[in-house]
């Protein structure tokens, strides 16, 4: 893998876990890589907030929330890499995520245009996280991470996050 595409990769998958450390959602121990394999370029594991939920049983307030978490850090990847390097941006690169984020609102938004609404609103939202520089600076200090390691399990990631910018709620 060149450096550059790399390096894009790293800041796509510091995105997901700034992204998820924000909305308070826990890495798993080897949450971060950027060694490829047949299937992907790198990974970020995470406890899904939508784990165990069925969409189908119920759909209330709180199951919302807890999918507008996961649509964040789907959608956090591909908002990261943009914001870095935009001509680094390819459409492979976020289908996957995309298709998942797509999978997600259409169990809350039934129509299309509302579906197409509530992805744009979760867009925004990623999007705020990463205009405020003590967020972006995490994703920055991540990505410089694993390009050096190419690999950092749960706890390294969170220690690098809190060093950078600090523990949410601890003002």
């Amino acid at each position: 893998m060149k450096f550059s595409q790399l390096e894009a990769t790293a800041y796509h998958e510091a995105g997901h876990a700034v992204v998820a450390y924000v909305l308070g959602i826990e890495f798993w121990d080897d949450a971060l890589t950027i060694k490829p394999t047949a299937d992907y370029d790198g990974l970020f594991t995470y406890t899904n907030p939508l784990r165990g939920f069925g969409f189908e049983a119920e759909i209330s307030d709180e199951s919302r929330l807890k999918a507008e978490r996961a649509v964040q850090v789907l959608l956090a990847g591909i908002e990261a890499q943009r914001r870095h390097r935009p001509s680094s941006v390819r459409q492979r690169h976020a289908e996957s995520d995309r298709e998942k984020a797509d999978d997600v609102i259409s169990h809350f938004a039934r129509d299309p245009r509302e579906s197409k609404a509530y992805s744009k609103l979760l867009k925004i939202r990623v999007q705020l996280i990463f205009d405020d520089p003590s967020q972006w600076k995490c994703v920055e200090a991540l990505s410089t991470a694993l390009i050096d390691r190419k690999a950092l399990s749960g706890a390294e990631a969170t220690n690098i996050i809190r060093a950078s910018w600090g523990s949410p709620g601890s003002e």
